[in-house]
């Protein structure tokens, strides 16, 4: 079973307060919930509350920080979550943010448990313009076939909302029109290097993430299973 976004809600930020949350709405029990968050004091750490169903979130991939822009950026995931709506609260510790940001998926088709394949991400201070202005830099090689990929980039050389347009990589989808914090995605179907790459209009700072999820394994066919036995 192939992964997919079923839904994301654009990007909402927070100026002057050390939180930032938003809701979403309709989630189909077992599917992830993935939570890209940005702020503007690269000195903080960033948790994440308001799970409803007595689960908690995971670090996808680790805070990257543009240090020129004193800015950084983190994914957070919640596996098998609860049907319904999910308020997610974003908080950042140990700093003094002016500004943050935050952008909510809904995904399907993933493995409800140890579902992180993969995950990698840098800060790029001119990353430039035209094709793959921005990549997410070092590599990551799956070590399962059937991965959804998942790539993130959020401008941080610029404010809310940026000027920047930005396109998907090669082979990506890009979801939504959010482009101060894009998302593109695909499902591979074997092992290898996996490289998120967008394309932007501005030479601006960003800082990018790439994660590789565990798809579901949809097994063999059961008619044909059954037709082999007769």
């Amino acid at each position: 079973m192939a992964g997919s976004i079923v839904q994301q809600r654009a990007f909402v930020t927070s100026s002057g307060v050390t939180t930032v949350s938003d809701t979403i709405t309709g989630v189909t029990a077992g599917n992830h919930i993935v939570a890209h968050v940005g702020c503007d004091d690269g000195a903080g750490t960033i948790t994440i509350s308001g799970v409803s169903d007595g689960t908690a979130y995971s670090l996808g991939d680790a805070k990257r920080v543009d240090t020129g822009n004193n800015q950084f950026g983190t994914v957070y995931y919640l596996e098998n979550a609860g049907s319904g709506s999910h308020t997610v609260t974003a908080t950042a510790t140990g700093g003094t943010p002016t500004n943050m940001v935050l952008r909510l998926f809904e995904v399907s088709g993933l493995q409800t448990s140890a579902s992180l394949d993969k995950n990698t991400g840098q800060a790029q201070a001119s990353p430039g313009t035209g094709a793959d202005g921005v990549s997410s830099g070092a590599t990551a090689t799956t070590a399962n076939a059937n991965d959804f990929i998942m790539g993130f980039t959020q401008n941080t050389g610029e404010a809310p909302s940026g000027t920047s347009a930005i396109t998907a990589g090669t082979g990506f989808t890009k979801s939504g029109t959010a482009d101060y914090m894009a998302c593109e995605s695909k499902s591979v179907s074997s092992t290898g290097t996996q490289t998120a790459t967008f394309t932007q209009s501005v030479n601006v700072a960003r800082v990018t993430h790439v994660i590789a999820f565990k798809e579901i394994s949809s097994g063999p066919d059961p008619m044909l299973v059954g037709a082999m036995c007769l």
